[in-house]
């Protein structure tokens, strides 16, 4: 490698880069390795007692959401602030969710889109479509004069890769 940067001149010095890599790589595998197992020993030290304290807190957690919901009207209604009480060891309160839907009976929402589109004279605008260019299909499909037409081209990017061989 006469270049000042070290990069290969020729396949045969790329190859000798490639060598040291490969050496390289290996070294930090097995470093890897290494600290994966000790992080794993360690983790598996701890295990019995983290999951003792998480059982704990699940239990403490259980004590004082019981408490709350027994209480819960000193909270004030849903919908207002300030639905919390800041106490000595932390804040307990009630926090109202995003509105969700959920489907009564033993219906899907398969079922409901069906009973909307039966409907939509009323309750179309309630159905979301969506429309979007089939890629697969215009890839598989499409001749390059009707892309150009609608205004998309086939780009693809060629960047290098280096795979040097394990070992």
């Amino acid at each position: 490698m006469n270049n000042p940067k070290g990069v290969p001149t020729n396949w045969d010095e790329v190859d000798d880069v490639l060598g040291e890599m490969r050496k390289v790589v290996a070294l930090r595998d097995k470093a890897v390795a290494k600290r994966d197992l000790e992080i794993a020993k360690i983790a598996e030290s701890h295990a019995g007692d983290i999951n003792t304290l998480e059982n704990e807190i699940a239990g403490l957690r259980v004590k004082v959401t019981d408490f709350m919901q027994a209480h819960k009207a000193e909270f004030g209604e849903p919908g207002t602030r300030g639905r919390f009480r800041d106490l000595l060891h932390g804040r307990v309160g009630f926090r109202q969710a995003a509105p969700k839907l959920d489907v009564l009976r033993s219906m899907t929402f398969d079922d409901i889109v069906e009973y909307m589109l039966a409907h939509a004279d009323r309750l179309g605008r309630f159905i979301r479509t969506t429309h979007e260019p089939n890629r697969q299909a215009i890839l598989a499909d499409m001749d390059v004069d009707t892309m150009v037409e609608v205004g998309l081209q086939i780009v693809q990017d060629d960047r290098p890769f280096i795979d040097p061989k394990a070992g």
